[in-house]
């Protein structure tokens, strides 16, 4: 990730590996109907999210 990393973008990078994970995991299990991927990263967020 290089030596300019911000704590943002490991904890960004951690979710698109997660995510990408998830998503392959459900693509061989049909009975998987929804991914959750839960975050407290500020910038991700929903601006009006009762976590922020």
């Amino acid at each position: 990730m290089g030596s300019s990393a911000e704590v943002y973008d490991t904890e960004l990078m951690g979710l698109t590996v997660g995510l990408n994970n998830a998503i392959s995991y459900a693509n061989q299990h049909p009975e998987v109907k929804h991914i959750y991927m839960p975050t407290t990263c500020p910038l991700l967020l929903p601006k009006h999210s009762h976590l922020a």
